[in-house]
């Protein structure tokens, strides 16, 4: 998923996600190794595949720190 904040970590984007998917297992946030800041994407690990195609397709806006998240 793109568009995060530069403040979002893993533990919030699991925190986040927990309220609209129960299968979340994991997140990871892509750092740039040199400057430590938040490039701005990342991803989250499901157990559920179903659910999965299901955030693929809903046309939901998910917005954390007010910006909305691009799911793909």
């Amino acid at each position: 998923m793109g568009n995060l904040d530069d403040d979002v970590d893993e533990k919030e984007l699991i925190t986040f996600f927990k309220n609209y998917i129960n299968s979340i297992r994991s997140a990871r946030v892509i750092f740039d190794s040199a400057t430590g800041k938040s490039r701005g994407y990342g991803f989250i690990n499901l157990t559920d595949y179903f659910e999965y195609f299901q955030l693929l397709k809903s046309n939901k806006n998910f917005i954390l720190h007010d910006k909305v998240l691009i799911i793909k």
